[in-house]
């Protein structure tokens, strides 16, 4: 518990300090968090919803150990994706198992979140916002997802700079590890910016593509729609809560749409994606595991939308009043998921193999 505690006031002390980091000195901050969050996510030990279940798969695990490179394509059409089930075989036969899974996994988050919050006017307390279920909850209970997410965060610093064909390496890399991430390339071909603001050839190729590799995978599809939808005994309990906050951004988004876009040139992508979450909400109590699952892709934008409608405050008192808010709000949700969610016993204690 005192892990997850640090993990939100660190962020939350840099930020508040009115002693301010050089340029050069701020990238060995960040560099060194980038090693210490890495370390902590990595390393981890029994620690997440989904770690025994990662353990007692046998077609991940206990099969891939001895088993010839060439023979994972063997398992491609398994409901595994093929990114991961690399990652699987390398951490099996060459090194240490499960710990160097989650290790790969959470390089690769903790490099887009970093760059996705280094991309924000606060990037510290685009941090603070991570924490209580982006950081702890996903990257140490969701392995793939989180780390699907990881190359999305990271390219979506490169679609709010209108460079959507760098975005598409991204989201390709993450389908690679989790298949649900192929939802994000349409906010790639709808998406406008001043940079790029029409829906290309490209994108109607990239369109084409995706049409191909749904088709292509459908078996797995039709497992994931039974998995998350149909099969009725699914059920997440902290949904509603989870997509309400992401609303909230949605809402706060909409209050200063105007002021947002004068100051930042990716107006139209923010606003894909309130009016998406805002379409899932009422789903929440239709089929709140699937909706869940999609949720947490947009995730990503607390951490933008907050810290940058912060600097867009130009009242004084306003904006304490705003900061204020936003610190208690992420403060006080780890506080009942530590001691109220259903499912937080697999994430306490917290156990590492370094210490």
């Amino acid at each position: 518990m005192t892990m997850y505690w640090s993990l939100l006031f660190i962020p939350m002390l840099a930020f508040l300090t009115p002693i301010k980091a050089s340029k050069d000195f701020s990238i060995i901050q960040w560099s060194i968090y980038w090693i210490f969050l890495t370390f902590v996510i990595g390393f981890r030990h029994e620690v997440g919803g989904d770690w025994f279940h990662y353990l007692n798969d046998n077609i991940v695990y206990n099969s891939m150990l001895g088993m010839e490179f060439l023979k994972i394509f063997t398992l491609s059409h398994l409901p595994h994706d093929i990114g991961f089930l690399f990652v699987h075989w390398f951490s099996q036969n060459l090194f240490n198992g499960i710990y160097t899974t989650n290790l790969v996994c959470a390089a690769i988050f903790t490099s887009g979140l970093l760059r996705l919050c280094r991309a924000t006017p606060a990037p510290w307390l685009a941090l603070v916002i991570a924490t209580p279920f982006l950081i702890i909850v996903v990257s140490m209970g969701y392995t793939r997802q989180s780390a699907a997410l990881g190359f999305i965060m990271w390219g979506l610093v490169d679609l709010m700079n209108g460079k959507k064909s760098k975005y598409y390496l991204s989201i390709i890399a993450a389908v690679l590890l989790h298949k649900a991430a192929l939802i994000m390339i349409l906010f790639g071909v709808f998406s406008k910016t001043r940079i790029s603001n029409k829906i290309t050839k490209k994108d109607y190729f990239i369109i084409s593509l995706i049409i191909v590799f749904v088709s292509a995978i459908y078996p797995t599809i039709e497992h994931m729609v039974y998995y998350y939808i149909t099969n009725t005994q699914m059920n997440s309990s902290g949904a509603l809560i989870r997509v309400s906050m992401s609303v909230a951004a949605a809402i706060v988004f909409f209050i200063f749409k105007k002021r947002w876009g004068i100051a930042y040139k990716d107006s139209n992508l923010w606003n894909l994606f309130s009016i998406f979450v805002l379409l899932l909400l009422p789903l929440v109590f239709v089929v709140s595991t699937a909706v869940d699952r999609i949720a947490i892709y947009l995730l990503p934008m607390q951490i933008v939308i907050f810290p940058r409608v912060l600097v867009l405050i130009s009242n004084h008192n306003t904006r304490h009043l705003f900061l204020v808010s936003i610190l208690t709000m992420y403060a006080l949700t780890l506080y009942v998921w530590i001691n109220y969610a259903t499912h937080s016993v697999y994430w306490l204690p917290y156990n590492n193999i370094l210490f």
